[in-house]
């Protein structure tokens, strides 16, 4: 069996891939965060990897990205991670800072929301063992307070088991990437 140029792969069999296509394979992250407000960090992030300095054009990164070498793929991919890694120090700070302000100022009020949403959740299902919600609410209850605790449960206990899993998992795609595009 003969094997697939690898555009054809990225591409889902299209003649010729787009940039964006490759990137958004490639780098998903990073494609996603160029349709939001990160699209300029994103942008320069995948400008960088491509052609190795920041403020490509479109028209440029196209025809980079119109026959992509495996360097320029693990390019994207390192861009990425380095990425998420930055948005992840981001968030990491931003908890920090919150909890650094409830020490210093001796606020109760995030430790009293947190006793008054573990004591409605807890009414919530207890309620649901003895009444029968409406049709839909249940969902859209549980959805609710289910997000609120988990942010809560985040929030007093971080999220460092989820973060180093996804720091594995990441670590591993670059080789799968690697020996997709016949390397060592």
């Amino acid at each position: 069996m003969e094997a697939q140029p690898v555009w054809t792969t990225l591409t889902n069999g299209a003649d010729e891939p787009t940039w964006k296509k490759v990137v958004k394979v490639v780098a998903p992250a990073l494609a996603t965060a160029t349709l939001g407000p990160l699209a300029g960090l994103a942008t320069t992030a995948i400008s960088e990897a491509v052609l190795g300095r920041s403020g490509g054009t479109e028209a440029e990164l196209a025809e980079a990205l119109a026959s992509p070498t495996p360097g320029m793929l693990l390019s994207l991919r390192e861009a990425e991670y380095s990425f998420k890694t930055r948005l992840e120090e981001i968030h990491a700070a931003d908890r920090a800072n919150a909890r650094e302000r409830e020490i210093r100022t001796r606020d109760k009020t995030p430790r009293n929301l947190a006793w008054g949403l573990m004591l409605l959740f807890g009414m919530l299902l207890a309620g649901l063992m003895f009444y029968e919600p409406p049709a839909g609410s249940q969902a859209v209850l549980f959805t609710a307070v289910g997000t609120a605790f988990i942010a809560m449960i985040t929030y007093f206990f971080g999220s460092s088991v989820g973060s180093n899993e996804k720091t594995g998992l990441m670590a591993g795609m670059a080789d799968k990437i690697q020996a997709l595009m016949g390397g060592k």
